[in-house]
């Protein structure tokens, strides 16, 4: 991923940023193998069968971690198109809260209904890492779907009421996929990484924006 890399500040820019593009590929390496098991198991389902959307699937990975996809238009993902993504990569509070933790499961589970009515949403993933964070990956038909999901109003909740008692930081990736599933190229666009600070939980953005050489 040969880029320029152009910053854009949020509330307040600290520390060098080179650090922050070296996570988001290494991100971008989770992402991609998420995005195959998506393919895979897309490819093993008898879509005659499936009626309830969205369709729920636990995978065991490495460590007995869980890897969960939600497919919302399976029959979409396996067309040769290409597909937009968001990627969530986050690191835990610690110590957490339990009751904190307990909120963050509920939110999880009401934001996998819930974006079961938004057109164009078509799978969202969840993916198990070291210390008990996850990677979230979601793909879309077009980059015009995000802000329906963005403002969704567990999603609202979650980002603004939720996110702050639970996380230090988040890096939130999105891009796009020129071949879909078909294909491994998964394109970087822009990294925005928040992080919490300090008992009021101050907000701190970075964004970086990815443009071609």
């Amino acid at each position: 991923m040969d880029k320029d890399i152009q910053l854009n500040t949020g509330e307040a820019l600290a520390g060098p940023v080179l650090p922050c593009v070296k996570k988001a590929k290494l991100d971008l390496v989770v992402l991609r193998y998420m995005a195959q098991r998506v393919s895979v198991t897309l490819r093993s389902l008898d879509q005659e069968t499936i009626t309830a959307r969205p369709v729920l699937y636990y995978l065991d990975e490495r460590r007995r971690r869980t890897h969960r996809m939600a497919i919302y238009n399976p029959e979409e993902l396996l067309l040769y198109k290409e597909l937009a993504f968001v990627g969530f990569v986050s690191g835990k509070l610690k110590p957490l809260r339990p009751s904190d933790a307990a909120n963050l499961r509920i939110m999880d589970k009401k934001l996998v209904a819930e974006l079961a009515n938004t057109p164009g949403l078509l799978s969202y993933s969840s993916l198990e890492l070291h210390e008990g964070n996850w990677c979230n990956l979601v793909l879309l038909n077009d980059p015009e779907v995000k802000p329906r999901v963005k403002h969704a109003a567990t999603h609202q909740y979650a980002a603004y009421e939720v996110a702050p008692s639970c996380y230090e930081w988040i890096r939130l990736h999105n891009g796009h996929m020129p071949a879909g599933l078909a294909d491994n190229e998964r394109l970087l666009q822009k990294t925005r990484y928040y992080t919490y600070q300090g008992a009021e939980r101050r907000l701190t953005i970075r964004e970086i924006t990815y443009q071609e050489a």
